[in-house]
């Protein structure tokens, strides 16, 4: 888990993943984004979930295998309570709890898929994660808000970013509940 002052993964060049388990948490400063590369950010594998400022957001690109998602928030997501993300069975595919406030989400995991429709909630209760809370299998109960994300290109992208470059495709906005 990166708990980010300044940006959290940060590359000049390109990013790539394959495997494992990447949680971010962080900045809050919109100067700053928790994803922040200068040319591509490939994955491939294992599951991401970075939380942080809305200003200089960027997604994983159009170039990877793997489905994704980044979503800009109306209103920000607080402080240590969990993310959850859901299929349509109500099976969690991924969750965190990011230890600082944020506004813009960005979700890869194996259990996404193009044509695909998921939920996401903020402020559930997750059954069976860790410490850091995360799981890519549970429930979720409870939430103060919960969105549909529906995956239409290999890196979709929700809401209003601050303007850097990312993966590109999806319907903007969202439908709150």
């Amino acid at each position: 888990m990166i708990n980010a002052a300044g940006d959290g993964v940060d590359s000049n060049g390109s990013v790539s993943m394959s495997g494992g388990v990447l949680l971010v948490s962080g900045p809050t400063d919109s100067g700053n984004g928790a994803f922040d590369y200068g040319s591509s950010a490939v994955i491939t594998g294992g599951t991401a979930i970075l939380c942080g400022s809305s200003g200089m957001s960027q997604g994983f690109s159009a170039d990877s295998s793997q489905a994704s998602f980044m979503y800009t928030l109306d209103s920000t997501g607080k402080a240590g309570e969990g993310l959850a993300v859901t299929d349509s069975s109500g099976r969690v595919i991924a969750s965190f709890m990011p230890s600082k406030q944020y506004s813009n989400i960005v979700v890869s995991s194996a259990g996404l898929t193009v044509g695909g429709s998921y939920t996401v909630t903020l402020g559930g209760t997750v059954s069976d994660c860790d410490e850091n809370g995360f799981t890519n299998d549970g429930k979720v109960t409870g939430g103060e808000k919960s969105f549909s994300v529906e995956i239409s290109s290999v890196s979709t992208v929700y809401g209003t970013s601050g303007g850097m470059k990312g993966g590109m495709g999806g319907k903007p906005g969202g439908m709150m509940r």
